[in-house]
């Protein structure tokens, strides 16, 4: 059932059976030759979608869990299964959902229920699942060459299969971002895991933590750090903790981490200060993520966690130095890209043989000492990054030496262009580089901004076009190489580029002209025929790019990202294109876009001297779904119609400081299902003729315009809407009016707006409604009865709102009301500490809450 316009209900029918096979058939059977070689597995499968009942889900699951079974009794035990027949979901996808979970092979079962320690929606990575099930031991050796990772990735790639996962992009077909659990399979994950699964959103409340395994905790919202309760210390089997924490170091005693003895797996991220000393006792942990905190060292007690496999420092950019790690010889992982404050690579950091990921930047002091068959890693993604004027200090052919390491991510070695001998370059020739491993990427950078002037030994490369194709030629990886970094030499298209899928260069500060020699000289030879994706930075001299004359270029391209090239005024209109970022450009490159009607993402970012967009820029589009435009200053107006934009999802307009309006032309976006628009400080009011005809939207979020004073979303047409966010705008004196229509708002946050006194009346209306944040509201003094009609209520948080004084009776209705927060309200907090409090009858009942303390005078 969906929800139209006026409330009208829709109940959507089921797929017929024939579509219904055709999506079990494409899982089931996604080689035709298989389907045709078992066609008694094709008879049983057609009984199965009946099974389904036209619903997709259902038939996507099965398909993808009987591609992996191909003997005919396993294929009838699942059609003959009992729980088709529960009296309770019988109409449902869940009797489907739960006959493949029990069909699971057992190593995936575990996978599978583990995936619900993250809270609903929550997007992940796929290596951080993956080396937190390594971590539990989900994982199984297949006795033969394979390395747990691989065998793990396999893991996710049936689950994925199966729909259990999906994933999330930027916009339809953009790159993979990250995954999410799907949300009827998370619901089905947190029935099996029972009471052994716990994700806390600030408070216990009532519930039973001794025979809780895996938990995570929530900061109730991401500007205060969580809270991990004490009573979990009863846990004494916790296996797992992930503290999830954008504000700070989490709120816990400092002894809590002792009681976790065993405890496999630890995520702190964000801490502001420094790290608990107790988690220096969990002798048993494998899985220790502490990336983006903020400590300048750790305690030299790590170097007791020997059965760590994982140490996960990313973003620790005040990290001095590492302890030894020579004792933890199980490490597979540790991760210090971004810790930009480390001196020197760890001591003993040679005897972790199973190392696979290490970015190592060579400090001066190092550089002597440095060899990289010492290193003696097998399967490592090796990241070696040198000061500029010192690389002359390691001979190049040394990099023969990879031979000895089993390169298994990539490779990344920075400052090339100091290479001043071409023999030198063909006796590293990274193509012995242990071939069978080197399958995804390699970089070949030179240095980040333009070279000396007055040194003409200082870019040999950037002199001598010559000498650097010779150089790049020389260094031939293997055929396997998908992904090139080329940073600081220039030179023409080489033959070991064809294979190439992603092409990153930068710091090519002295070419002015992209031309033939680019293409290379073939005429009857198709230039980059498998390049996808191109990164070009730091071209500051680039003036011209054009296109060969005769000859096909680029076939299968379709993301170009420009970065910090000012100068350069047109480039060739690739026609495939489907994604294009421009960072801190020349305006004028905006009329090069006219022809590229296939666009489905544009990002124009960083146009300091753009003044209005230009009319022709979004003519032709008719595909373009994300577009963002963010920090061009002097921006004053966007293209006054918004025609022929009917596959627009989403919009984003930030910090555009001089942007007074929007135009009339937004109520042609009918297709428009996300709005965002911050730090417009010129920006004066919304009106309902802007915004008020999104009849798709969905999300709207306004954020920091200091100017605004009026927003009108109309009486009757935001009917999609679902999440509403108002966050500091310092001059909007009163609530959007007209909001009697939004019956599906489900989020509404009102964030340091100051002048905002009251909820309007036409806010009841939102029956759907299930979070509400009130914070730094400070005229606001009562919060109206009508709250009681938001029966789906499931979060309440209000805090630094001083003259908040009770909270009304109504609060008592909302049965469905689970968190609870109050803080930086004296009087309410007094009102509602807990048994003695004179509203404290009002929220007993919520399970769980947060009422901070405080002292009135």
């Amino acid at each position: 059932m969906i929800i139209g316009p006026s409330n009208r209900a829709y109940h959507l029918k089921g797929l017929c059976e024939e579509d219904c096979w055709a999506l079990f058939r494409k899982r089931a059977f996604p080689d035709q030759l298989e389907e045709e070689n078992h066609p008694n597995l094709v008879v049983v499968g057609k009984e199965l979608v009946k099974k389904c009942r036209g619903l997709p889900l259902a038939a996507k699951v099965l398909g993808g869990l009987m591609r992996f079974k191909k003997e005919e009794t396993d294929w009838l035990h699942v059609q003959n299964s009992d729980l088709w027949n529960l009296r309770h979901y019988r109409h449902g996808v869940f009797p489907a959902l739960l006959v493949s979970y029990l069909h699971f092979p057992a190593h995936l079962k575990h996978c599978f229920v583990f995936c619900s320690i993250f809270p609903k929606n929550q997007e992940f990575e796929r290596k951080t699942i993956i080396h937190m099930w390594m971590a539990h031991g989900f994982i199984l050796s297949d006795g033969e060459s394979k390395v747990l990772e691989d065998i793990g990735n396999e893991y996710f790639n049936e689950l994925l299969w199966m729909s259990v996962f999906e994933e999330i992009k930027e916009c339809e077909g953009g790159p993979v971002r990250g995954y999410k659990t799907n949300e009827t399979f998370y619901n089905l994950a947190r029935f099996m895991g029972g009471k052994e699964l716990l994700v806390l959103e600030q408070g216990l409340g009532q519930n039973s933590v001794r025979q809780v395994r895996h938990a995570s905790v929530l900061p109730e919202y991401s500007y205060r750090p969580p809270l991990i309760p004490e009573a979990l210390c009863l846990s004494k089997h916790l296996r797992t903790l992930l503290v999830f924490s954008e504000g700070g170091l989490p709120t816990a005693p400092s002894h809590i981490f002792s009681s976790f003895v065993y405890l496999r797996v630890l995520k702190l991220s964000g801490c502001h200060t420094e790290l608990p000393a107790s988690v220096v006792e969990l002798s048993l942990l494998r899985y220790l993520d502490l990336s983006n905190s903020h400590f300048h060292s750790l305690p030299s007690g790590i170097s007791s966690l020997c059965s760590l496999q994982v140490l996960n420092l990313h973003g620790c950019y005040n990290l001095k130095v590492l302890p030894p790690l020579s004792r933890i010889t199980g490490l597979r992982h540790l991760e210090i890209s971004g810790c930009e404050a480390l001196t020197e690579i760890p001591y003993g950091i040679r005897n972790l043989v199973y190392l696979q990921t290490l970015p190592i930047y060579i400090v001066p002091k190092n550089l002597p000492q440095f060899r990289v068959k010492d290193l003696r890693f097998k399967n490592l993604q090796l990241n070696i990054q040198t000061d500029s004027q010192l690389i002359e200090k390691i001979e190049l052919g040394s990099l023969y030496e990879l031979q000895h390491l089993d390169l298994r991510g990539g490779l990344k070695i920075k400052h090339l262009e100091h290479v001043r001998d071409v023999e030198e370059a063909k006796a590293a020739n990274l193509i012995r580089a242990n071939a069978a491993r080197f399958q995804e990427k390699a970089s070949l950078p030179g240095p980040a901004g333009p070279s000396d002037p007055e040194d003409p030994e200082a870019c040999a490369s950037a002199s001598d076009p010559h000498f650097a194709s010779e150089t790049m030629a020389s260094l031939e990886p293997h055929k396997n190489l998908k992904n090139l970094f080329v940073v600081g030499m220039c030179g023409s298209s080489h033959s070991w580029t064809s294979l190439l899928k992603s092409l990153h260069m930068e710091g090519m500060s002295k070419i002015t002209f992209i031309g033939e020699e680019f293409y290379g000289d073939d005429v009857t030879v198709i230039s980059f025929p498998s390049l996808q994706e191109l990164f070009m930075g730091d071209f500051a001299s680039l003036r011209e790019w054009s296109s060969p004359d005769g000859k096909e270029t680029f076939p299968k391209f379709s993301k170009l990202n420009l970065r910090n090239c000012q100068n350069l005024v047109s480039f060739p209109s690739f026609m495939p294109l489907k994604h294009l970022e421009l960072h801190n450009c020349n305006s004028a490159i905006l009329t090069c876009m006219e022809e590229l009607s296939q666009l489905k993402t544009l990002v124009i970012d960083r146009f300091p001297e753009l003044i209005s967009i230009p009319e022709n820029l979004l003519r032709d589009k008719p595909h373009l779904e994300c577009l963002k435009i963010s920090s061009c200053p002097k921006l004053q107006s966007l293209f006054p119609e918004f025609s022929g934009l009917n596959s627009l999802r989403s919009l984003t307009i930030r910090w555009c400081e001089e942007l007074q309006m929007l135009p009339q032309g937004f109520q042609n976006l009918t297709g428009l299902e996300s709005l965002e628009i911050s730090d417009c400080h010129s920006l004066i009011t919304l009106s309902e003729k802007v915004i008020g005809h999104l009849r798709s939207l969905q999300t709207l979020s306004i954020e920091n315009c200091s100017s605004l004073t009026s927003i009108s979303i109309g009486s009757q047409h935001l009917t999609s809407l679902e999440y509403l966010a108002i966050m500091y705008c310092p001059s909007l004196a009163a609530f959007p009016d007209n909001p009697e229509h939004l019956s599906a708002l489900k989020s509404l946050a009102i964030i340091s707006c100051p002048l905002i006194e009251f909820l309007p009346d036409g806010i009841k209306n939102a029956i759907a409604l299930r979070s509400l944040e009130i914070h730094s509201c400070p005229r606001m003094t009562e919060l109206p009865e009508w709250l009681g009609n938001f029966a789906a209520l499931r979060t309440l948080a209000i805090s630094d709102c001083q003259n908040l004084k009770t909270l009304p009776i109504a609060i008592r209705r909302l049965s469905q009301l689970q968190h609870l927060s109050i803080q930086d309200c004296p009087r309410l907090q007094a009102r509602c500490q807990e048994d003695r409090g004179e509203d404290w009858w009002k929220i007993s009942h919520v399970p769980y809450r947060y009422i901070a303390t405080t002292n009135l005078d």
